[in-house]
């Protein structure tokens, strides 16, 4: 009995009459406590000894249903359905809202069955049944739930208990709970519900969907039930049926069903109908009559009986509904692993077999609904998808998409987005009244950030601007003043990132000096210099080196690599010279100019020579030679080499990826730098095949990956071969039978290794050179009077087995015997000589034309040798003056010019939606196909997929627009010739 009836009980209620409980059992209300056993055994029927109770439940309590079945008369153990509605199986709703238990008791060998529904809510009312089947026999119970407020049921199972009364013929008086009632409960009664009745009642059944969108009734079908049996309540006793069939009845397709009624007279007439129409007997519907019994058997159940059916005797009619279900929907494209940034939008896809399916999403074990604005649900055909518009670090874990025939589940992984600096802010130097701009740029143009000078912010005036647009940020100081130079830093708001340059106050001084001065160079040895003479810098960036001469007269200035003198005073390596300034520029370092760099300047005065060496450092090359050594059930083990070159800085280790083979959704392995070159990689599903490729990671950068790895699938070596045993034993073979491992697993079964060593030695010896498939092996030439051990593997893709091995060793026994000899035609085998003792013979009367090969038995007492050993060449017993020549064969020649045999047709279609354009060509050599579209070539249009399949010529066009019409023209060409055909394509709008 459910819980629920508990809650919603008055008082007194154990004294009703059995005809009242009857009446609100009917009525959908909950059943009185002190007669519950009554009006059970009125129900049991067919396997049932307890059916499940309609119910009305409170929102938010605990209700359990109860099934019981008694199995001393049953073959095998029953097997039972919780369903909802039509078709919906329960079972798959088994979590937090909804439990299920099964017990047996041995001593009475009674099934129980419980359905719990824990903290009810209003979607969990409507029309339920319980099914139960053990090999041919079946049963059903229909039963409803309602759930309402607690006031509201109350109040109703008041009004059912008036009623009622008045069928009692004045047993019972309620006159004094009536009055009570309406003075307690008349201001709060729910007006709107028995408006909803009222206007059901009142209405045609064309309204019935809009009256319950608008009243937000979810179980529109349970509704509709109730008012059926409001307006038509089926009359309590029969005169012709003892037994009716149930309101529902469930079976799969393809399968059958048996529809039984019992009947008062054995004599009674009865007719089956089909939605009124009647029912012949055939080899579908088998109609019978035993006894009092009568049934309607239903072979190979297609939707086209889902259907109501009657059986009528006379004016009285038995009524069911019988609802087929369709076969699971299955899986047949598996969800992807994401790894994404916070804010990324994530789209999770998953194919089914039927298009239109039902699909639930899940979050690891939350159910994820339509009213949830951060999950967006989308179908199209038989594609699924779940979609996250903004990833956060919440959404973490793993995703599910179940169907009532498989279920799928794919990884979301989500890190923490970083900024990335596209371009730094560069030293400057500047004259008084010059103007100075610090510049940079960063990956994220919502970034905000604040300008820093010797650590003080900078703040905007008339001189000094501060703008932000896009990603780039500017600090620009008009009329620079010597009190501007120093330090300036730009920090990002929210991250632990700062860009530092320095600005330099160039000053002009006038010193009287004497005319003849030596030369000098003023190298600066702050910035990106590591020492006096050496000079770093990151590949791909800019190198200006800007040194300060002096002297007088002006010295000549000359730039070096090596021996090679730098006189190019444009391109990306160049010179520059300013009045007391030479300047060194290279754009866009690249390896190649890394090297010892002189500067040389020289006047009348004098000579001075400075050394630079300037030091490329780069992100290093990618690994190399990826590959799997080993794999496990669920992992791998996966080696590489270190980069050739490792871009002048130390590499400091390596990050893994790796995808499913055919997906392009790569998957972080590490997020910290793992510094080893052979890693494990875990939390793979055996059976599936996988590619991984690695990074190399030093002081500057990540390399770009390497090459993928082949193919590889996590899979685990069978277990040992069973039964070994010895078959058969000669003088110096042994014949050995097993039988195939337990478990073989996802690697299948190559074959068998077997092995044997003598008694008391440990090395064992391979017998076989290639694999054996079959599960029988003869050893031969073996020791004769040893004792040897034998032992068999089982070898896969991953490796071999366990060995299985025999009890105790086996004596190789000598023996000795005859020969006896056969010759074989092509048909037949013909004795020549039996008990030859010698080891050669000769065959006569052998047939001129025949080839014959032979093949020798060795014999005992016991009897003939299983195996025998056969000749290695045949004997061709020549024919004499028969010979053939036949006339010389001249090669047909196939080539032709090409030739169109199917024209393209003049085409109008609607704009947006794809279509297509095919005709046929032949001609040999192949030729060579173009297509144009008003003359103008299409090879090189993405929006143009061109296929070519055995002549067949497909012109596939993407959603064309209005503009994509127009003259299509295919041209075929060879050596021999070319041939052409053209066709008009429309495009019109679509239309409304």
């Amino acid at each position: 009995m459910p819980e629920a009836a508990d809650a919603v009980k008055p008082e007194g209620e154990g004294e009703a009459p059995a005809e009242a409980e009857e009446k609100t059992a009917e009525d959908d209300e909950p059943l009185p406590e002190g007669e519950e056993g009554a009006h059970q055994s009125q129900e049991i029927t067919g396997l049932f000894l307890q059916h499940p109770e309609t119910t009305v439940a409170i929102t938010g309590t605990d209700i359990v249903f109860t099934a019981k079945v008694d199995s001393t008369t049953l073959s095998r153990k029953p097997t039972i359905k919780w369903l909802k509605g039509k078709w919906l199986d329960l079972g798959s709703k088994a979590g937090k809202h909804m439990q299920f238990k099964e017990t047996f008791d041995r001593a009475t060998k009674i099934y129980t069955w419980d359905m719990k529904i824990i903290k009810v809510v209003p979607g969990d009312a409507g029309a339920y049944r319980c099914e139960v089947t053990s090999k041919d026999k079946c049963d059903s119970s229909a039963f409803d739930i309602s759930v309402e407020g607690e006031m509201t049921v109350y109040f109703v199972y008041c009004l059912s208990l008036i009623r009622d009364a008045g069928e009692d013929e004045g047993s019972l008086d309620f006159s004094a709970l009536l009055k009570a009632t309406k003075k307690k409960k008349k201001p709060v009664v729910d007006e709107e519900k028995a408006d909803v009745w009222e206007i059901l009642k009142n209405a045609q059944p064309s309204e019935y969907e809009k009256i319950a969108f608008e009243y937000g009734i979810t179980d529109l079908r349970g509704l509709l039930k109730r008012l059926k049996k409001m307006k038509t309540v089926e009359p309590k006793h029969s005169d012709a049926f003892l037994k009716r069939m149930e309101s529902a009845y469930s079976v799969d397709k393809g399968k059958k069903i048996v529809l039984q009624v019992e009947v008062v007279d054995p004599n009674a007439q009865v007719k089956w109908l089909k939605n009124g129409q009647e029912i012949k007997s055939s080899a579908k519907y088998i109609i019978e009559s035993v006894g009092n019994i009568r049934t309607l058997t239903i072979n190979k159940c297609s939707l086209a009986d889902d259907a109501a059916y009657e059986c009528v005797i006379g004016e009285e009619k038995s009524f069911t509904e019988v609802f087929v279900k369709e076969p699971p929907v299955t899986i047949t494209k598996l969800l992807d692993d994401y790894h994404v940034v916070v804010g990324e939008r994530v789209e999770f896809e998953v194919e089914v077999s039927v298009e239109g399916a039902h699909v639930n999403w899940m979050f690891e074990d939350q159910e994820l609904s339509r009213d949830t604005h951060k999950y967006r649900f989308k179908k199209d055909g038989l594609k699924h998808m779940l979609i996250i518009q903004e990833a956060t670090l919440d959404d973490i874990g793993m995703y599910w998409c179940f169907t009532n025939g498989g279920r799928t589940k794919g990884e979301l992984e989500v890190e923490e987005k970083e900024l990335e600096v596209l371009q730094n802010i560069a030293d400057l130097t500047v004259k008084a009244e010059d103007q100075a701009m610090f510049k940079c740029e960063v990956s994220d143009e919502k970034v905000t950030g604040k300008w820093l000078k010797d650590g003080v912010e900078v703040l905007p005036s008339s001189r000094i601007k501060l703008t932000h647009i896009g990603r780039i940020h500017r600090l620009t100081i008009d009329d620079v003043k010597p009190e501007d130079a120093g330090d300036y830093t730009f920090i990002p708001d929210g991250y632990a990132l700062s860009l530092s340059a320095k600005l330099n106050f160039l000053e002009i001084k006038i010193d009287y000096v004497p005319r003849q001065e030596p030369p000098k160079i003023h190298l600066d040895t702050t910035g990106n210099m590591v020492s006096q003479n050496t000079i770093i810098v990151v590949a791909g960036n800019k190198l200006r080196l800007d040194v300060e001469i002096s002297g007088e007269p002006p010295p000549t200035v000359v730039w070096a690599k090596g021996d090679t003198a730098i006189t190019a005073v444009e391109g990306r390596v160049r010179t520059e010279s300013r009045k007391d300034l030479s300047c060194f520029v290279i754009e866009g370092a690249e390896r190649e100019d890394e090297g010892n760099y002189t500067i040389i300047v020289t006047n009348p005065a004098g000579e001075d020579k400075a050394h630079l060496l300037v030091k490329i450092v780069d992100v290093p090359d990618c690994p190399e030679n990826v590959k799997c050594t080993s794999v496990g059930e669920d992992c791998a083990t996966m080696v590489w080499d270190p980069p050739k070159f490792d871009g002048g800085a130390p590499v400091t280790g390596y990050l893994m990826e790796r995808k499913k083979k055919g997906s392009t959704r790569w998957t972080k392995l590490n997020f910290d730098v793992y510094e080893g070159v052979t890693y494990e990689a875990k939390r793979m599903i055996e059976g599936v095949l996988y590619e991984m490729r690695v990074y190399a990671v030093n002081g500057i950068g990540m390399s770009q990956p390497s090459l993928n790895s082949k193919p590889f699938m996590p899979i685990a070596a069978t277990s040992e071969p069973l039964g070994l045993k010895v078959h058969d034993v000669t003088d110096t073979t042994c014949t050995l039978k097993w039988l195939a491992p337990e478990k073989i697993g996802a690697g299948g079964l190559d074959g068998y290794v077997i092995e044997y060593c003598k008694e008391g030695d440990t090395e064992w010896v391979v017998a076989n050179t290639e694999l054996v498939e079959r599960q029988t092996y003869t050893v031969r030439n073996l020791p004769t009077a040893e004792k040897i051990n034998f032992r068999v593997v089982a070898v896969n893709i991953a490796g071999r087995s366990p060995p299985t091995g025999l009890s105790q060793p086996v004596t190789i026994r000598e023996i000795v015997g005859e020969f006896s000899v056969a010759r074989r035609n092509r048909t037949e085998w013909f004795t020549i000589y039996e008990h030859n003792r010698r080891t050669n013979c000769t065959a006569s009367d052998l047939i001129m034309g025949n080839e014959y090969m032979f093949r020798v038995f060795s014999e005992n007492l016991v009897g003939k040798s299983e195996d025998f050993c056969l000749s290695k060449d045949t004997a061709i017993i020549p024919k004499i003056g028969l010979e053939y020549n036949p006339p010389p064969f001249k090669e047909k020649d196939m080539q032709s010019a090409p030739k169109f045999i199917q024209p393209l047709l003049d085409r109008s279609v609607v704009a947006g939606y794809s279509t297509a354009i095919s005709c046929a060509v032949r001609g040999f050599p192949k030729p060579k196909i173009r297509w144009l579209r008003n003359k103008i070539p299409l090879d090189e249009n993405p929006r143009f997929l061109m296929q070519n399949n055995q002549g067949v010529l497909t012109l596939n066009i993407r959603k064309p627009s209005q503009y994509d019409g127009g003259k299509f023209t295919c041209k075929a060409i060879n050596s021999l010739g070319e041939d052409v055909v053209e066709c008009t394509l429309l495009d019109r709008e679509k239309d409304g």
